[in-house]
């Protein structure tokens, strides 16, 4: 706990494991939670023998709770979680901003997924309709998504070559 949202200093892989299961084990009590109630919402709508548009309501606040009880623990949970990724890339001798390149890259592959469900649901539902722009939109995001894995994959191979100086010829080989 002393370390809840301080960026400096090292988190060994220990701190770093730890937390990544402790989180995880979270999220999926919370699908546990959120399924069980939201089959038992199902399960009273059926042994009601009602129609599913009356329970509609139900549903919607089954669901509402499960996402506001995940939200509410991603939100209790991004600055620590954001900070012992830091504190292990300090460990392992890299800087923190090494995790823009991260976001950077599940930004632009959200932004690639959703461009082209939309272009493939515009061509099953309304070929008519097909946006142009949506296709150039697509195309956009998978050509930034490639740059950020390029630049990302070229800081750490330089990385690599300064930290292990491979580029340096093997003086202990020739003696």
């Amino acid at each position: 706990m002393r370390n809840y949202v301080n960026f400096r200093g090292r988190a060994r892989r220990r701190e770093f494991w730890m937390f990544t299961l402790f989180n995880t084990l979270v999220y999926l009590l919370l699908l546990a939670v959120g399924l069980v109630l939201l089959g038992a919402v199902i399960y009273k709508s059926v042994a009601e023998g009602g129609d599913a548009a009356e329970h509609a309501t139900a549903y919607t606040l089954a669901v509402a709770g499960l996402l506001l009880l995940v939200y509410g623990w991603m939100l209790a949970t991004f600055l620590p979680g954001l900070a012992v990724r830091v504190r292990r890339l300090h460990d392992i001798g890299l800087s923190g901003k090494w995790l823009l390149g991260g976001i950077g890259l599940q930004l632009c592959t959200g932004y690639t997924v959703a461009y082209l469900v939309y272009t493939i649901g515009t061509l099953i539902t309304a070929p008519a309709l097909l946006n142009v722009s949506a296709a150039i939109g697509g195309l956009i995001g998978i050509i930034v998504m490639i740059s950020v894995v390029v630049t990302l994959a070229r800081r750490a191979n330089r990385h690599i070559q300064e930290e292990y100086r491979l580029d340096a010829p093997n003086t202990a080989a020739t003696r």
